[in-house]
């Protein structure tokens, strides 16, 4: 009887093993590539997160499988340490600028240099540059905030109670969907991204 059931439990623990198994190559197969997904990651001090997303969505670029958005609340205790965690997964990342200024160390050396002609053409517009100690491009204005004008100011609060700050976008120096901003790119859905969003305005 006991050796009945022994047999039994390696049988059952062999179709239990190999089930498993498919359904993780399976999900391998199937998930987005690097080049076929968009990870953005937003700091600000509200934002309509379900809204954003279908917004993103909507101007998803061809080629795009998946556009995934990470919030976090910039007057959180524990912002810098998500970010910090975060920063180099991401394609595009939304800081405020008094934040990047308060810590440039952590922020502006993940950043990608902009060649400010290229990424025009690409995009489309002229844009308010980010230009750091060392002359160089590091992200472009998206919201002004003596104006309150930018990119979603329906659906990000950029402003909190004690601060009133501009906001900058800026591209990880790792992200392989940048165009000629990264040497190893494999696309530049980044910056179609953007394009499309502008375009939309």
């Amino acid at each position: 009887m006991a050796r009945i059931f022994s047999k039994w439990y390696i049988y059952l623990l062999s179709i239990a093993i190999s089930v498993i198994s498919f359904c993780l190559i399976v999900s391998f197969k199937t998930a987005p590539k690097e080049h076929e997904r968009l990870q953005i990651f937003l700091g600000a001090y509200e934002a309509k997160v379900m809204d954003l997303q279908e917004r993103l969505e909507e101007e998803k670029p061809d080629g795009v499988k998946s556009i995934s958005l990470r919030f976090n609340y910039v007057s959180s205790s524990n912002f810098t340490y998500i970010f910090s965690t975060l920063r180099t997964e991401m394609d595009i990342i939304i800081l405020p600028k008094s934040y990047v200024e308060e810590n440039e160390g952590a922020t502006l050396n993940y950043f990608a240099n902009i060649d400010t002609e290229y990424l025009q053409k690409e995009i489309g517009r002229e844009l308010d540059y980010y230009v750091n100690n060392d002359n160089e491009t590091k992200g472009f204005k998206i919201y002004d905030s003596s104006l309150e004008e930018g990119l979603f100011k329906d659906l990000i609060t950029y402003s909190g109670d004690n601060d009133k700050s501009d906001y900058y976008l800026f591209f990880s120096y790792k992200s392989k969907n940048t165009g000629e901003l990264n040497k190893k790119s494999k696309t530049k859905h980044a910056l179609e991204l953007i394009k499309n969003i502008y375009e939309n305005l």
